[in-house]
């Protein structure tokens, strides 16, 4: 049913958004209330921003409260550590001891440490579809030399069938295929990190290309003549270099493997300190009253 035909008054609703529902939903919400923005470990800032706008009245009575899980929570720890040249340890006992002494300017860094790191997710994610498509770019340099066969295919019915049967036509419809692959690694997705997986990359796309360039222009080849050739293979060997640029500049993290232990590990430290500051104020207590 519509919402007015519900019975039930803003302030008795509540409103419930996923990850696909965040852009372009606009539900009416109470003036004054509260939303719970939670966090994925690849959210990027536009995603964030979305999903914090349903709110249309944020600093007008309408608020927002951030839940982060331990094992996000310690991703953007190593994420900004990595990044400010610290260690994951140091970075936590500091923003500890912020917490304790001033909760506000706590809070104010959480937020800014949240934004920063959805920023550079973002970033990530540029530079993987980038490498995507260099990939497509240097295969798509193979299939325009067998389109460009196969668009000089004869209209008589008589001459097809034997055109058909020559070599070179076979080499550009075998071209044209997309193979799949259905072979299952006994790896991690991303153990390596970014940086391997590009490097890896490149290998492979090298690999074909020099498969390609290799084959004899008469027999297997996609390219009809050599110049046509070379000129294909300077084209791919930019995209390459291009390629290489990218994963020069991708930091190697180690990818995702052991984010949940990591994740403990940042709250225990969280509750040893808390502990250790509850049992200072305990003992100033104590000393108070002793005086």
């Amino acid at each position: 049913i519509g919402l007015a035909q519900c019975g039930l008054s803003w302030d008795q609703r509540f409103t419930f958004y996923d990850h696909i529902h965040t852009t372009g939903m606009d539900i009416k919400q109470p003036i004054v209330c509260t939303a719970a923005l939670t966090l994925s470990k690849d959210m990027t800032f536009r995603d964030y921003a979305q999903g914090a706008y349903r709110m249309r009245g944020i600093g007008k009575g309408q608020r927002i409260e951030l839940v982060i899980i331990p094992e996000v929570a310690a991703l953007v720890h190593k994420s900004l550590a990595r990044a400010e040249k610290t260690k994951v340890e140091d970075r936590t006992r500091a923003l500890v001891e912020r917490k304790r002494s001033s909760p506000e300017a706590w809070s104010q860094q959480v937020a800014v440490d949240v934004i920063t790191w959805l920023v550079l997710n973002g970033i990530l994610l540029e530079e993987k579809k980038h490498r995507l498509l260099c990939q497509q770019n240097l295969r798509n340099l193979l299939r325009k030399a067998s389109a460009s066969t196969l668009e000089r295919a004869p209209v008589n019915l008589g001459s097809l069938k034997e055109w058909l049967e020559t070599n070179p036509t076979k080499v550009a419809l075998d071209e044209q295929r997309v193979r799949l692959d259905f072979g299952v690694s006994n790896e991690v997705v991303g153990a390596h990190g970014d940086k391997a997986d590009a490097e890896q990359l490149d290998e492979k796309l090298n690999r074909e290309l020099r498969e390609h360039a290799g084959k004899d222009i008469r027999a297997g080849s996609v390219w009809s003549t050599a110049d046509e050739r070379a000129a294909a293979c300077t084209a791919a060997m930019g995209i390459l270099d291009e390629l290489r640029q990218v994963a020069s500049g991708v930091n190697d993290d180690g990818g995702d493997g052991g984010l949940e232990l990591g994740g403990e590990k940042v709250q225990e430290q969280e509750q040893e300190q808390e502990q250790e500051q509850e049992q200072e104020q305990e003992q100033e207590q104590e000393q108070k009253m002793e005086i």
